[in-house]
C-alpha cells in the first residue's frame, strides 16, 4: 500500500500580501530582513 503524499501546509496571513507574509516572521524575530534576497526571492 503507498504512503498519501502530504500537501505542504504553509501559516500565511490572508490579509497581508507576499512580501509581507515572508517578512513577517523575520520582524517578529527582530532580525533585519535582507532586502536583495528578497527580491530574488519575488
Amino acid at each position: 500500500m503507498e504512503a498519501k503524499k502530504q500537501k505542504p501546509f504553509y501559516n500565511l496571513v490572508p490579509v497581508l500580501n507576499v512580501k509581507e507574509n515572508i517578512t513577517f516572521p523575520i520582524k517578529l524575530d527582530n532580525q533585519n530582513v535582507d532586502t536583495n534576497r528578497l527580491n530574488e526571492i519575488i
